[in-house]
């Protein structure tokens, strides 16, 4: 009988890891000029990416990682793309790369457009509007991936990589994957915790 009940136990403990690492994936293909590009929400815990697949378009092209510089803003205050909130040290500056985290968990990329002491004007209008407890992360570039060269028939290349952590995403940082330069980019990442 104690044998059964330690089978159980391990049964149920594998059966809990296994469900603590199926990780989120997310599909895009590049619409525009700038590429196909993704964005996840930050969570309290390390975040590791264990899967990256891209069509790129051209020789040489990458895949490219962003996460948080610093500690992020919270905005008390909001109107279309004026945030008004910290930033005394001039943190974040005109054309940083920013996601923008609502307390729904809903992260948005974007730039900023400029700033002072008290504000920061966004490129872009978050959807859903400001709620207390959003936050403004400043990132930058944590990691790269090169695809190589192009496939026999030279328009494209390909890039499929797997791992338990091809890159790690630090504690309370979102995560922003970017295969810039072609219209026909797609990209598909899966990140766990």
């Amino acid at each position: 009988m104690k044998k059964i009940a330690s089978m159980m136990v391990g049964v149920a403990l594998v059966s809990l890891i296994a469900c603590m690492a199926i990780g989120e994936t997310k599909y895009n293909s590049g619409a525009t000029a700038a590429g196909a590009a993704l964005t996840f929400k930050a969570v309290d815990r390390e975040q590791f990416v264990s899967y990256i697949n891209a069509k790129l378009g051209g020789d040489g092209k990458t895949v490219d990682v962003y996460g948080r510089t610093g500690s992020p803003q919270y905005p008390s205050a909001f109107a279309t793309t004026n945030v008004q909130c910290e930033n005394a040290s001039i943190v974040i500056t005109n054309g940083d790369r920013i996601v923008y985290q609502h307390t729904t968990g809903k992260a948005e990329y974007g730039t900023c457009a400029s700033a002072s002491a008290t504000n920061i004007y966004l490129s872009f209008t978050p959807s859903p509007a400001y709620a207390s407890g959003d936050r403004i992360y400043e990132i930058t570039q944590i990691g790269s991936f090169n695809a190589g060269g192009t496939n026999s028939y030279g328009d494209y290349a390909v890039l499929s990589i797997a791992g338990d952590n091809l890159v790690t995403i630090p504690a309370d940082s979102p995560a922003y994957f970017t295969a810039v330069g072609d219209t026909n980019n797609t990209l598909t990442v899966t990140v766990k915790d």
